[in-house]
């Protein structure tokens, strides 16, 4: 018998998308596969919507996260994953669009190869002119993945890798943050697991970008979507720059990654979640204590100028200053 594939997939609202992402499951080559669709509450048509799928193939399931359980995405995927039975796990989220040939070409690659996942490229596109607007490539070497995803060189999204279901079965998704979850979920996987992944040159998801996403949210500045992304980024900065094996250049990088999330909290929140970021940010970056003091003060100087101007004045050429102190 061919080897079983757990999908499973959050949802919230989305009676309007996830029939096109169940469609691309449908059409998947390969058929031995179960689809755990966890709902988050939705208060829309998507209870009736995924009846009629069920009805229509009892590969697909339909669940409801229980109340005792936080509301969220990330349960919803801790949930799925709790509930299923396949030995290899591909999530997915209920606005995307998988390859008909997705699960066919991974679970060709994860057999004859044997690795613990299987990564392929991811293609974004906007829900409403249908066009491609980045690819991204993902090819790195086992010996580099880590290195290569925390500083961006490779892109792990969610969608894009199908994990051998005793790989991850120790981690869960993280269900106190509301964006960066995959590269949370990712970061300690590869920080703490010797994983053997393959890569498929191939791009194999679709991922919609639209205003109601996750990544809507971040692009349109909501806190608590910034605050976590910060959070993850500053967490992963203390790990690279405390081992001594990432080089000068590496750590370099991580900063700058950081620094490209700190950036939404500097223009789109109050100056109070800056200093406390800069606090935070003071106990991993070793710089002297004058130097920092006047760093920091001219930066809180020049968001302040921003805040009421609207103008930059230098403002992220001075933050991007301190990549100068892990140097």
């Amino acid at each position: 018998m061919e080897t079983m594939i757990s999908i499973i997939i959050p949802t919230y609202n989305r009676a309007h998308l996830i029939g096109e992402t169940l469609d691309s499951v449908l059409a998947q080559t390969y058929k031995n596969w179960e689809c755990i669709v966890v709902d988050d509450g939705s208060i829309d048509y998507t209870s009736e919507l995924l009846e009629l799928y069920t009805k229509k193939d009892s590969r697909i399931q339909y669940h409801h996260r229980p109340i005792d359980r936080k509301k969220g995405a990330n349960a919803c995927r801790n949930y799925g994953f709790e509930l299923s039975k396949g030995e290899y796990i591909q999530w997915l989220d209920s606005d995307d669009i998988l390859h008909f040939n997705y699960l066919e070409e991974k679970i060709r690659f994860i057999l004859n190869v044997s690795v613990d996942v299987v990564i392929s490229n991811t293609e974004c596109f906007y829900d409403k002119e249908r066009s491609t607007y980045v690819v991204f490539n993902n090819l790195s070497s086992n010996d580099r993945l880590l290195i290569d995803y925390i500083t961006g060189k490779i892109n792990l999204n969610t969608q894009s890798v199908l994990w051998k279901k005793k790989a991850v079965c120790r981690f869960d998704y993280n269900e106190n943050i509301m964006r960066a979850q995959d590269l949370d979920f990712h970061f300690r996987i590869l920080k703490e697991m010797n994983i053997k992944a393959g890569f498929i040159e191939k791009s194999l998801v679709f991922i919609r970008i639209h205003d109601q996403s996750l990544s809507g949210n971040y692009r349109r500045g909501v806190l608590r979507s910034i605050l976590d992304e910060v959070l993850i980024r500053r967490n992963i900065l203390k790990y690279v720059i405390d081992k001594k094996k990432f080089s000068s250049e590496e750590k370099r990088l991580t900063l700058k990654r950081y620094l490209k999330a700190f950036k939404p909290l500097i223009t789109d929140s109050s100056i109070n979640f800056v200093v406390q970021e800069l606090k935070e940010l003071r106990k991993i970056i070793y710089i002297q204590k004058h130097q920092y003091i006047l760093w920091n003060l001219k930066l809180i100087s020049l968001i302040l100028i921003y805040k009421f101007s609207k103008r930059n004045y230098r403002l992220f050429k001075h933050l991007h200053k301190l990549e100068k102190s892990i140097l």
